[in-house]
């Protein structure tokens, strides 16, 4: 690990951040799964880690919702259908934590990143499979998506943009509504998670600072990208992309066995 005070080690952050989240933005999902276990293995502590990843993505999902609505992506005035979609999706993002805390404490590592991994892969089949066939789009289905997504997060500290951004698509919603979406939404429920790091004194201004840093930097990349790729390569990418983040976390598990 670099000397945490040199700046090598700033650098390196902010370049993992903005590299990470450029990812996450751009498909919807990503950047925990993807940081965490990089900031681990460089020698980080986990529950830094943790707390830095969802620190640092909450001000990059607030600043990057801006930049998606300045771009086109969507439109998250107050009161819109669109902002209405992701406060549904925050707010019942609240719900799934506290069944998923119960049950990690009871259920082996591998077996939570092995039930993770084949849901991200079923999501993705679904994506493919959308393009032919829809779900019929109703309030009480983006509620139980929150929830499954919310419960994923809870249960092992991911999974929560890759159930939202293709829940959203199954439901027939344009690609690049549901990458903005899903950035607005997910910061509604990192906002509860960061407030409970503060209380527990879980927060590293050390690797804080310059993670956040490399989120703010990518959103007007992100939100450009977003805007000009067309949607059905859109599509493919966010398939492609929930497929390899499965097979990743599935082969972790497997070798925990």
């Amino acid at each position: 690990m670099l000397e945490p005070a040199s700046l090598a080690w700033t650098a390196t952050l902010i370049a993992l951040a903005l590299t990470t989240q450029y990812v996450s933005g751009v498909i919807g999902m990503g950047y925990g799964t993807i940081l965490t276990p990089v900031l681990i293995l460089l020698g980080v502590n986990p529950h830094d880690a943790v707390s830095s990843v969802v620190v640092s993505q909450l001000v990059g999902n607030s600043v990057l919702s801006l930049m998606h609505h300045r771009f086109g992506n969507a439109d998250l005035r107050p009161g819109g259908e669109e902002s209405r979609r992701a406060m549904i999706l925050g707010v019942s993002g609240i719900v799934g934590p506290f069944a998923a805390v119960f049950l990690m404490l009871r259920m082996p590592a591998n077996l939570l990143k092995a039930y993770v991994a084949i849901l991200m892969l079923s999501m993705s089949v679904l994506v493919v499979l959308s393009r032919r066939v829809r779900v019929k789009y109703s309030t009480k289905k983006l509620f139980l998506i929150a929830v499954i997504a919310s419960f994923n997060k809870g249960l092992t500290g991911g999974g929560y943009g890759p159930v939202v951004t293709t829940g959203q698509l199954i439901l027939g919603i344009n690609p690049k509504s549901a990458v903005a979406v899903t950035s607005m939404a997910e910061f509604i429920t990192e906002v509860t998670a960061v407030t409970l790091y503060g209380f527990a004194g879980l927060l590293n201004p050390a690797l804080i600072v310059p993670m956040t840093a490399g989120t703010v930097l990518s959103a007007p990349l992100v939100a450009k990208t977003v805007k000009v790729a067309p949607n059905t390569t859109l599509r493919r990418v966010i398939a492609a992309g929930m497929t390899f983040l499965a097979l990743a976390v599935l082969v972790k598990a497997l070798a925990m066995l």
